[in-house]
């Protein structure tokens, strides 16, 4: 069974320290051997058995808005959705009512990250033209997002 807990910032960028994870994640001008995310964002962890298999990261953009970036090891990323499933329930059930709104950028290089996130009922939203760097060339990024209501309807199905 798998749970879900707060965890640091450190055990979360002892995580994202994996090569896989840290590729899709970080742009050309970071230094993957010191990857250290901000104490000051919201990170929860998915353990299965005492094992964490991947967590949350939520960055606040506004009062009622999260970026979020969900991070799944790569031999586990077959309980992705029920790890998604499991974080919007316990948003809905944890979260001050003034959480209303997440959204993602995802590079277009990585179609199965934009393909999980429609799965998890994001919404497109437009396009973040030449945003990031990746392998010396600035490309775009995929802009979704999901309503409180929609992931309300979401956990429904």
């Amino acid at each position: 069974m798998i749970i879900i807990q707060r965890i640091s910032s450190t055990v979360a960028s002892e995580i994202i320290a994996d090569s896989e994870l840290s590729r899709r994640v970080c742009d050309d001008l970071t230094n993957f051997d010191q990857i250290e995310l901000p104490e000051s964002d919201f990170y929860f962890g998915f353990f299965l058995e005492s094992e964490c298999i991947g967590f949350v990261h939520l960055s606040p953009e506004t009062a009622v808005t999260y970026v979020i970036h969900i991070n799944i090891v790569v031999g586990f990323r077959h309980l992705a959705l029920d790890c998604a499933k499991m974080f919007y329930n316990f948003a809905l059930n944890t979260f001050a009512p003034s959480f209303q709104k997440l959204i993602s950028k995802i590079p277009v290089t990585f179609p199965d990250v934009y393909g999980f996130a429609k799965k998890c009922g994001f919404q497109d939203e437009g396009l973040d033209r030449k945003s990031i760097l990746r392998e010396g060339v600035l490309i775009d990024r995929y802009a979704l997002g999901i309503t409180r209501e929609e992931i309300k309807k979401w956990v429904e199905l």
